[in-house]
């Protein structure tokens, strides 16, 4: 399933993480949730061999995951 979000990009974190016998580093947004009306933490992933995407901090992005794997991004702000 394809999800669409909006985040305020927080950090890169460079540690592994295994997906689907895949390693993964991570994304780390700030994201809206609408059902309990606060931010929270949200890991998007993106393979270990690939490059991060620019990001600075605070920056804020729509972006579309696939079993919370980066997909497509666009910088908003």
């Amino acid at each position: 399933i394809r999800e669409t979000s909006t985040g305020s990009f927080i950090e890169y974190s460079e540690s592994t993480q295994d997906k689907d016998g895949v390693d993964m580093k991570a994304l780390i947004f700030l994201e809206w949730n609408k059902y309990k009306n606060d931010f929270f933490e949200r890991k998007v992933l993106v393979p270990y061999e690939k490059e991060f995407p620019k990001f600075t901090e605070n920056e804020n992005v729509k972006y579309v995951t696939q079993s919370n794997v980066l997909i497509s991004y666009e910088i908003l702000s």
